[in-house]
């Protein structure tokens, strides 16, 4: 769910029938400002799971200020800096495995240059230190879930492989009450696809599944 159908949602959930006491949550698809100005209100409370923007190093420092100064205001996406490390992963591949040929064209063997992403180790990224296994999986990945407070994102809680840890505190919902006792029920999850691999493994144990088809 994007920005235009997640403003939506936020701002009719509360007129449909059963869903007057929903707490809403949702992903990085709307942690934008311009998703916040478009639920205006209705979005007061949401929960957002999203890369952790707080990198705090130099790197992230430079870039902000560069991308200030040229655009006249900070990053709207949520993977800016995602996108900046994979953007100078590749132009380092190209450097490392681009050719000139006898008339003067660049050369750039795709095979030549996924090797070279691949062999990718220690690189200093705004995200961190980017190293990539075998598996091909290079991120240093950090995750974090905000609320949405007095019309802004506010980090609550954050994840990395080496551990969690609750940054920021929890508002109260303005909508619902969520002190009911659930243990022992049955959750459904609806989704486009049937739930497969280890997340199925780990929560089929305890929540049952339905595919919406």
């Amino acid at each position: 769910v994007f920005i235009p159908l997640g403003s939506l949602i936020a701002k009719s959930a509360g007129d449909v029938a059963g869903l007057e006491g929903v707490i809403l949550a949702a992903a990085d698809g709307v942690l934008s400002p311009d998703f916040l100005e478009a639920a205006g209100d209705a979005a007061e409370g949401m929960f957002l799971s999203d890369p952790d923007l707080n990198f705090g190093n130099d790197i992230y420092d430079t870039f902000l200020a560069d991308y200030e100064a040229a655009y006249g205001s900070g990053p709207i996406s949520a993977f800016h800096a995602h996108a900046y490390d994979a953007t100078n992963m590749m132009l380092n591949g190209i450097e490392a495995v681009a050719q000139t040929d006898a008339d003067g064209n660049t050369l750039i063997g795709r095979q030549a240059l996924i090797d070279e992403l691949q062999t990718t180790s220690g690189m200093a990224g705004i995200t961190g230190t980017i190293t990539c296994d075998e598996f091909g999986d290079c991120a240093d990945p950090k995750i974090a879930v905000n609320q949405v407070q007095s019309g802004a994102f506010e980090s609550i809680w954050t994840f990395t492989p080496a551990g969690s840890e609750t940054i920021g505190e929890v508002q109260a919902a303005a909508v619902g009450d969520c002190s009911e006792d659930l243990t022992g029920e049955t959750i459904n999850f609806y989704q486009q696809a049937g739930l497969e691999g280890p997340i199925a493994a780990i929560l089929g144990e305890t929540f049952s599944f339905a595919t919406n088809d």
